[in-house]
């Protein structure tokens, strides 16, 4: 199913393209798609790494996702989107980067994300409980007060 979606995609991409290159002329065409690109690289290369960095921290302590946290991801995943080669790609890079569409589309993710873990929390959490002996509880308490 991905992969038809996949194709599909690059499919209309290359329509567009082609519509747009008979309509514009390929000159001005290739020209928006070279300066989508660059934008994207730049982009990437100033704030999208820091994201990927944000993120990398946060999951290395264990937090649980936030909105800024999403939006990083969603920001990163617009700055590839812009250096793909295609309009449709563009369209959704520029989307993704500019702020006020972030900030509501990582509120929109973070709720569904939020629901779909309350709704199969009983697939994620071990009820089973676990007797330890009085030694292997001062050993328990002893590592927790050094990390």
């Amino acid at each position: 199913m991905i992969m038809i979606a996949l194709l599909s995609f690059v499919l209309l991409e290359l329509l567009i393209l082609i519509t747009l290159g008979r309509s514009f002329g390929a000159t001005s065409v290739l020209s928006v798609i070279l300066i989508a690109g660059a934008i994207g690289v730049i982009l990437l290369r100033e704030r999208g790494m820091r994201a990927v960095r944000a993120i990398q921290n946060d999951l290395n302590h264990q937090r649980t996702p936030n909105e800024s946290l999403v939006g990083a991801g969603l920001f990163f995943l617009g700055c590839v989107l812009l250096i793909l080669p295609g309009i449709l790609s563009d369209l959704l890079g520029f989307v993704l980067i500019v702020p006020f569409t972030r900030k509501r589309l990582a509120h929109f993710f973070l709720k569904r994300l939020t629901r779909h873990i309350q709704a199969h929390a009983s697939k994620y959490t071990d009820t089973t409980a676990v007797h330890l002996s009085e030694n292997d509880q001062r050993l328990a308490a002893k590592r927790g007060e050094r990390e």
